[in-house]
């Protein structure tokens, strides 16, 4: 029997070695210490390797247990002064955990009193735990555990926290084991004071992600083209929208000033101007007034496209001025058909390297945003608001934060509304166009009307917010009901009085006129026709802007008598335009013959408007056992290969003014909502001086119903 060696009892730390000295040991025992030092010095190295606190935590725990052969452990920690919580168990009961979230260092209890004196706290029976902590008995008794240990944390001779250890089955901890537990203890604070500290580490370096990345969510998502220009007014950073209207990628624009990105003929005006918007923006440190920018783009396309754009100064939050900034507003679509207000993206961006810089243009994209901009937190409460969306909602910037939409808008309806933003935050998927209407205190009494784009915001892959991007269209949804009504007036009041017309042309045509006479009533008779083609046009376009399809009432008929009758009609209104048919193969079909012959006169009249006058005007019918091909082919200036891809969407006309006169460019449009409703396909061609449209058919077509 002797004393463990000096060195040895060293190992175990200053706490369990304290204990240890003095104390004698048989060969059984020395035995037993090596062991145990080895088996602290395993738990070291696992330790090393864990970099959290809950990392650390658990191995803590897993190993104490098995070591100790302990039935259930807990690491509570001082959170503020006067107050532990227990932060990690195992093997612990759940409503242990929620009575022991947050207790006193002044409780009756055995890790208070472990943690206040710094001194473990041991009981190996019910009578030690009756004498000393008497309130804590019945949940003892009930746990049946009858033996436990509360060991503080020592660091830098303060106590830091306790672990805690229960044992199922009555025992007696004797010299070593309480010196083991110490030194445990001891590599736990150690090592959760290391994680600690490495938390806190990657938490500034989070922090400093977090902020670029609230930048580079913004600037990327926002359906607005934004750039920052230096001082020299040379691009510092552009969006990817700024980037796809100017036909470039993003990164070309970095170091090259505006009339390097656009040299384009005739624009050398309007360039100078903008560029004098952002110099004026720079020496006067204000935003300027907005600048109204008109001229036909693509060059040689013929249609002139509309922008307004603002330019303002970007500060740091000491306000010193970076650079410049410019917003730009697409207002042609608004000016071709009066019923919608786009914005087209202006440039913003920026240069900075720094955090503030970074923050700087955050606030300023916030501050001057020509749209509705907020960032909610994953509780739906506001992070940050503009004061564009801020004035939407008729609320100052500073009410929004930290209170959720449902408590500052309660006559928006924002029961689906949540569940959508939550469905954003779950899936990763933005949600866009996402039209709403309701009444905000900004107008009392008055429905106003939004369309939304919602999008998760991500720091290193992890979703930490959802963002919201806010347009105002009541304005244009009173512009579309106005237009509504206007076609369907014409639409629909005309049809008698053009059948009054039509009637009355046919009653004198039955008469004895003269050759004169004759002509004068067949011009009458076609010019009603075509003013009832354009009113039927303008009713179908409208209902097809309310998102309707066409519905079709087929019938069997032979294709040549459908051919026939088109043409009789055309060649009535266009008696000096000579058309060549051919019709082969299968002739028995099944269409809506009203909509099909109305494709077909829509491409005929096409042919005929835009084709060279002296060239007969081609078309040719194939039939197969399965489908039906119509090409209609003309002679004449060829298509620009720019504009041949947009040909069928509604409003748009290709060639001189003369041409163009008297159509409303929804002629080929309507063309190709009666074919895909017959399921076939329609393409065009156009080179060489040659354009055909080629109309592909199903020869059999199922009903439908109601017709539109």
């Amino acid at each position: 029997m002797a004393t463990a060696k000096p060195e040895i009892i060293d190992c175990f730390g200053e706490h369990a070695a304290a204990l240890l000295k003095g104390t004698v040991f048989g060969p059984a025992d020395n035995e037993r210490l090596l062991g145990r030092l080895v088996e602290l010095r395993q738990l070291g190295a696992a330790l090393s390797r864990e970099l959290s606190p809950a990392q650390v935590a658990a191995t803590v725990l897993d190993r104490t247990l098995l070591l100790l052969g302990a039935d259930s452990g807990t690491i509570s920690w001082a959170v503020e002064p006067g107050t532990l919580s227990m932060l990690y168990a195992r093997n612990v009961p759940a409503e242990w955990i929620a009575s022991f979230e947050r207790f006193s260092t002044d409780a009756p209890l055995p890790e208070s009193e472990a943690y206040r004196t710094g001194e473990p706290v041991w009981l190996e029976d019910e009578d030690d735990l009756a004498r000393r902590y008497p309130a804590a008995l019945h949940a003892w008794r009930a746990a049946r555990r009858p033996t436990s240990a509360s060991i503080p944390f020592i660091l830098d001779g303060l106590p830091v926290g306790v672990l805690g250890l229960t044992f199922g089955a009555r025992r007696r901890v004797d010299t070593l084991d309480r010196a083991f537990a110490l030194a445990l203890a001891q590599e736990c604070a150690n090592a959760l004071e290391r994680a600690r500290l490495y938390e806190e580490e990657r938490l500034l370096r989070d922090q400093a992600e977090h902020t670029r990345a609230l930048l580079d969510a913004f600037i990327a998502n926002i359906p607005t083209g934004l750039a920052f220009f230096d001082r020299d007014l040379r691009y510092v950073r552009v969006n990817r929208a700024l980037a796809a209207m100017n036909g470039l990628p993003a990164e070309a624009h970095v170091g090259r000033r505006v009339r390097e990105i656009l040299p384009v003929p005739g624009w050398a005006a309007e360039i100078d101007a903008i560029e004098a918007l952002l110099r004026g923006a720079l020496d006067v440190g204000a935003a300027t007034p907005e600048h109204a920018v008109s001229i036909e783009h693509p060059p040689g396309s013929g249609r002139k496209r509309h922008w307004v754009v603002g330019v303002y100064p970007v500060r740091t939050r000491s306000g010193a001025i970076l650079g410049a900034g410019a917003s730009v507003r697409d207002v042609t679509v608004l000016r071709e058909v009066e019923d919608a207000r786009e914005r087209v993206v202006a440039d913003l961006g920026h240069a900075l390297e720094s955090l503030h810089a970074s923050e700087a243009l955050v606030d300023s994209v916030y501050d001057h945003a020509p749209i509705g901009l907020g960032l909610l937190d994953l509780s739906l409460r506001f992070v940050r608001v503009n004061r564009t969306l801020a004035e939407m909602n008729g609320l100052p910037p500073e009410v929004h934060l930290g209170r959720t939409p449902r408590e500052l808008l309660p006559n928006v309806p924002m029961d689906a509304i949540e569940a959508s933003w939550r469905r954003v935050l779950e899936t990763g998927e933005p949600l866009l166009g996402v039209e709403l209407s309701a009444e905000t205190p900004a107008a009392p009494g008055h429905v106003r009307h939004w369309v939304e784009d919602w999008y998760p915001v991500r720091v290193e892959g992890k979703i930490i917010g959802l963002g919201v991007v806010v347009r105002d269209v009541t304005e244009q949804k009173a512009t579309e009901q106005l237009q509504r009504l206007l076609v369907g007036i014409v639409g629909h009041d005309l049809r008698n009085p053009l059948g009054v017309i039509a009637t009355s042309a046919r009653l004198l045509e039955a008469n004895g006129l003269d050759a004169r006479q004759r002509q004068t009533v067949a011009r009458i008779a076609r010019a009603t026709d075509s003013i009832r083609s354009l009113a039927q046009i303008l009713l179908d376009y409208t209902v097809f802007r309310e998102g309707k399809r066409m519905s079709i009432a087929p019938r069997d008929v032979e294709l040549a008598e459908v051919l026939d009758a088109v043409l009789d009609d055309f060649r009535a209104v266009h008696p000096d335009r000579p058309v060549h048919a051919d019709v082969s193969g299968e002739g028995r079909v099944s269409w809506d013959v009203e909509r099909v012959r109305r494709l077909i006169e829509n491409l005929l009249s096409n042919a005929a408007k835009y084709g060279d006058r002296a060239t007969p005007i081609a078309i040719r019918c194939r039939g197969t056992p399965a489908d039906v091909t119509i090409e209609i082919e003309n002679r004449g200036p060829s298509i620009p290969p720019d504009r041949l891809p947009h040909i069928f969407e509604p409003l748009q006309q290709v060639g001189d003014a003369d041409r163009r006169a008297g159509g409303i460019g929804l002629g080929l449009f309507i063309a190709r909502q009666i074919v895909e409703a017959h399921g076939g396909e329609i393409e065009a061609r156009s080179t060489d001086g040659t354009t055909a449209f080629t109309v592909r058919l199903p020869r059999q077509v199922p009903a439908e119903t109601p017709r539109l």
